[in-house]
């Protein structure tokens, strides 16, 4: 169930990711972008490919995660709890 937890955390961070880039791009553009990194992320977690799933995380500013119940800022600073 974490693993399925930390998936799902993962994904989320990589398609805001997406989204940021997103403004002014026609839908059906964005949802074909958003399928081919799902579908990247998926192969790559079936393949248990940690490299790969790594290089899919954003390191743009603006961009954050959440780890252990932390927001976390592109600095690593805790900004709030979740």
């Amino acid at each position: 169930m974490m693993q399925a937890h930390l998936a799902a955390a993962s994904l989320m961070t990589i398609l805001c990711a997406t989204g940021a880039r997103a403004e002014g791009t026609p839908v059906s553009v964005q949802r074909t972008e958003i399928q081919q990194v799902v579908r990247a992320y998926i192969d790559a977690h079936n393949k248990s490919d940690a490299a790969t799933i790594a290089d899919m995380y954003s390191r743009e500013p603006g961009v954050t995660s959440v780890g252990d119940g932390q927001i976390m800022t592109r600095m690593g600073s805790h900004s709030g709890s979740v």
